[in-house]
């Protein structure tokens, strides 16, 4: 997480973000508290949360919850490492809030995603990323009772992320990370502070999983979780992507720059590409586009840019998903075709 955040601000071609968060924080960064990559000195701990959760996202290679569909490390590290300088916690406090966020976070974008039900223009990371930042600070540091389930409650109650970027090429993605970080170090803040929210925010009538299209198999799935006789299996089940891309896009992508470097093929001797996936990398936002890539958004969705960027150019780097002046690509991805496999599907459930 650290790396991505150092390799992040360092100034390079098709670099998402740098210098704007940390911009925006030395203007507006509040008392000295935690440190903040950019930032000139330290700054309080929710915008300290904010700029490194930004920054950790942005390359889009940060740890991937699969069955949650989030990024849960740049949510819950930098809130937890914000806190932690704030707070002077101990290294065995740190462990417990890092591994206590990604335990929540886990438990709640499961529960949203097993039922198949969700609405789909909601983004997992930015409807659980509070709730998964604000359990690693009561799990670092535990209140009372009443204050960690009103910490909680907020913290849903701040629950944000549309997939609208996907399409427009917007560079909201990254924020939306930066701002669970920050919303969760808030929502901590505010509880401690006596404030009390809704208890049922998660499975009432008008509450999340109903707002959310889950109902009641969302709170039946976030119940079977917590009952389970061993907790922690949130953070071992994170997994790690090798290319800075979807993590709808990553097999394909992979079968694609192994052909061509195990091959003489020539990507102007191609008539037809086909891949075979699953059907909810077909849904999800921005994958199943071959249209114009105006912006490096659109190139690490997009499943066809990553096939036909694999075998043109037979490596992989960040610059590889910067679409400018790649029109042997784009031009490739015309005779890209994408069909989903029951069987694939099967499995993916």
């Amino acid at each position: 997480m650290l790396g991505r955040l150092v390799g992040q601000y360092t100034p390079r071609p098709g670099r998402r973000f740098g210098g704007e968060p940390p911009r925006y924080i030395n203007r507006n960064g509040g008392p000295a508290e935690s440190t903040a990559f950019g930032c000139v000195g330290k700054v309080n701990a929710g915008s300290a949360a904010f700029v490194n959760g930004t920054l950790a996202h942005s390359p889009i290679r940060d740890d991937m919850h699969l069955p949650s569909v989030a990024h849960l490390g740049s949510m819950v590290v930098t809130a937890a490492l914000a806190l932690a300088e704030r707070e002077d916690w101990s290294g065995e406090q740190l462990l417990r809030a890092i591994v206590g966020g990604y335990e929540m976070g886990a438990a709640l974008g499961t529960a949203i995603h097993s039922s198949g039900k969700v609405n789909t223009h909601l983004r997992s990371s930015g409807l659980i990323g509070a709730f998964a930042a604000v359990s690693a600070a009561v799990c670092g540091s535990p209140p009372e009772e009443d204050t960690v389930v009103s910490a909680f409650c907020i913290a849903v109650n701040q629950a944000c992320g549309f997939n609208q970027w996907a399409w427009s090429g917007g560079s909201e993605l990254p924020l939306q990370n930066g701002m669970a970080a920050r919303a969760g170090v808030f929502a901590y803040d505010l509880a401690l502070t006596g404030v009390r929210a809704s208890e049922t925010i998660l499975e009432g009538q008008a509450g999340f999983f109903e707002a959310v299209g889950v109902g009641l198999d969302g709170a039946d799935a976030f119940r079977r979780w917590l009952q389970r006789p061993m907790l922690g299996s949130g953070i071992l089940e994170v997994k790690f992507k090798p290319m800075g891309c979807c993590n709808f896009t990553q097999t394909s992508t992979a079968m694609a720059l192994k052909l061509a470097k195990g091959s003489s093929i020539v990507a102007d001797d191609i008539k037809q590409i086909v891949v075979t996936t699953t059907s909810p990398a077909i849904r999800y936002p921005g994958c199943d586009n071959s249209g114009v890539m105006k912006t490096v958004v659109h190139g690490k969705l997009s499943i066809q840019y990553g096939v036909c960027a694999a075998l043109v150019l037979r490596q992989l780097d960040e610059t590889a998903w910067y679409p400018a002046g790649q029109a042997d690509i784009t031009g490739l991805m015309t005779k890209c075709q994408l069909v989903a496999l029951p069987k694939f599907d099967e499995a993916f459930r």
